[in-house]
């Protein structure tokens, strides 16, 4: 396999396209830094949103599943929570993702689960991604994770790649207080 062109998001003038012009050097270049910036950078991004007082959910499936529509792999992670609603500064909010293939009961795919705690304050998030800056995926921890807070948890996947049709399910685990608007994003793409 040779070396990968380096991405670019670039735009092919016209000039290089009418009929006559040569196929040059710097044309081949900046189209295949292009298709590489498309395979490296699109994504889809599929959202649990829970408005209202979710503390009312906890251990519960919540939102309804996401059915991946083709084989796909996680690239980011988000989760956000809009209002705290507590004085308490041990409250937290902690969810775990499922995954579900065919009549199988659901099985956990953290094997850390995700947490904001209430030090992150209203609009508190935790928020990483796997893309490494070649666009491959990274194998371990994300390259990149922010947080706003202490104690604010990035879950650890046990797997970031799912078969067409197979089905994602969010489960609040833990929540204390009474907070409430809770966000959870999944970024994927083919593969």
């Amino acid at each position: 396999m040779g070396t990968p062109i380096t991405m670019a998001k670039n735009n092919i003038l016209v000039e290089e396209c009418q009929a006559g012009a040569g196929l040059s050097e710097s044309f081949l270049n900046r189209l295949g830094a292009g298709v590489n910036f498309i395979n490296g950078r699109h994504y889809e991004r599929h959202t649990w949103n829970l408005n209202g007082p979710y503390y009312l959910h906890t251990g519960q499936y919540v939102d309804g599943s996401f059915i991946c529509p083709f084989d796909m792999e996680l690239v980011c992670f988000s989760m956000s929570v809009a209002d705290v609603k507590t004085d308490s500064s041990t409250s937290s909010t902690s969810v775990d993702l499922y995954r579900k293939v065919g009549n199988a009961s659901p099985t956990d795919i953290t094997s850390t689960r995700a947490k904001v705690h209430s030090s992150a304050g209203d609009l508190g998030f935790v928020a990483g991604s796997w893309i490494n800056t070649d666009g491959t995926l990274s194998t371990g921890d994300p390259p990149v994770t922010h947080s706003i807070g202490t104690s604010c948890v990035m879950p650890i996947f046990t797997t970031k790649t799912f078969n067409q049709f197979d089905s994602i399910w969010m489960k609040c685990n833990s929540v204390s207080g009474k907070p409430e608007g809770l966000t959870v994003s999944i970024w994927f793409r083919p593969v």
